[in-house]
């Protein structure tokens, strides 16, 4: 199956606040793995960002995967499940590049 195949991108207006939840908390649990991990090891290596994590934010395989798995699962919540997941990949695909450049040049 591929997973944006399937799916009406017009729901996702009917989870609006949903979608921006799901950005929010998943950039802020990047950053702030990303800035642990840096603390965890500073002290061995010194040359790591300790915004790192924003440069993990383009992957999102897995939280396709997972979502495709949650609706196959849970299908009285898949009409909301995958719209979020795929949009929220979308802008993260888009906007994920610029931020590992970001990274890489701080």
């Amino acid at each position: 199956m591929l997973s944006g195949a399937s799916i009406d991108l017009y729901k996702v207006v009917d989870a609006v606040g949903l979608t921006v939840l799901y950005i929010i908390l998943r950039l802020a649990g990047r950053m702030f793995g990303g800035f642990l991990a840096v603390l965890f090891i500073r002290a061995k290596q010194k040359t790591l960002p300790r915004n790192i994590g924003l440069a993990l934010t383009p992957q999102a395989g897995i939280a396709i995967g997972m979502a495709l798995l949650a609706a196959e699962q849970f299908p009285e919540v898949r009409d909301t499940i995958l719209p979020v997941v795929v949009f929220s990949t979308i802008i993260f695909e888009s906007v994920g590049p610029v931020l590992v450049r970001r990274v890489l040049n701080s």
